[in-house]
């Protein structure tokens, strides 16, 4: 939950932020929002990840699947974009379209197009490129496989509006 507000008592866009923030560290460290430390104390993983970002490395912090996975410095860019997300206060945390900028630059993709967008709305059509089997092709790998990795699934999820 937004920081700010246990202060205010109202929500925002950016508590929004916040909030896909917390979504991203549960992804990165493959945690729930709340855990316990080394100490058996139940902690939010919100200010642990910040904590081990400045007092730790990448390696300690980010699940080993994940880094093994993952581009490592693709892994840092989303770690870092985790931490302003998390900013405590609502100025400093980014608006959600610089978020979504963000991750489709990390994707390798520009802002689709709004007929990209049209085709991805309609997962049965010959157009969306799946030939009517209900977005299962877009899923299969080169080797045609339906093993995913979780960045694969991650990338993939970005791509559907929500």
């Amino acid at each position: 939950m937004d920081p700010e507000y246990y202060h205010t008592g109202q929500l925002n866009e950016k508590s929004d932020v916040y909030s896909f923030g917390v979504i991203l560290v549960e992804l990165l460290t493959r945690r729930k929002p709340i855990i316990q430390n080394e100490h058996g104390e139940k902690q939010n993983l919100s200010n642990y990840f910040l904590w081990a970002m400045r007092e730790r490395p990448l390696e300690e912090t980010v699940d080993a699947q994940i880094l093994e996975e993952a581009n490592g410095e693709g892994v840092l860019c989303m770690a870092r974009l985790a931490e302003e997300c998390l900013c405590l206060t609502r100025a400093q945390r980014p608006t959600m379209k610089d978020v979504e900028m963000r991750l489709q630059l990390l994707t390798g993709r520009r802002v689709a197009p709004r007929v990209e967008r049209a085709e991805v709305a309609q997962p049965h059509s010959e157009a969306a490129g799946n030939n009517g089997r209900g977005g299962i092709a877009p899923l299969i790998g080169q080797n045609g496989s339906r093993q995913f990795s979780q960045e694969q699934e991650f990338v993939s999820s970005l791509r559907v509006p929500r």
